[in-house]
């Protein structure tokens, strides 16, 4: 099961930047970890629309806590945050367009 340390406030780890996509659940952001200076991802859904299928987001966090791969984008951590859940996960450079060209 997930499990989330709330002494931890998102708003004091990281600062959102800029969006860089949208997706049926929220937007993910360009953000900078406070502590390291390291840029990394952050999907920010919205718990109007993860309560609906909150089974998937929950089945997407616990496989991402399982998966270690170079091919596979990093999770870091996830918190809860003003009715969202931000899932925080490696950046990854250009976009799937570009990738498939």
């Amino acid at each position: 099961l997930l499990h989330y340390d709330s002494s931890r406030p998102f708003e004091r780890c990281y600062d959102l930047l800029d969006v860089v996509g949208q997706g049926s659940f929220g937007a993910v952001y360009r953000a900078k970890c406070t502590s390291t200076g390291e840029l990394r991802a952050v999907k920010v859904m919205k718990m109007s629309k993860v309560r609906k299928d909150f089974s998937a987001v929950a089945t997407e966090i616990e496989a991402m806590l399982r998966l270690s791969h170079p091919n596979v984008v990093r999770f870091h951590e996830f918190f809860e945050r003003e009715g969202s859940i931000c899932v925080v996960m490696g950046l990854c450079s250009g976009h799937f367009g570009q990738l498939i060209r």
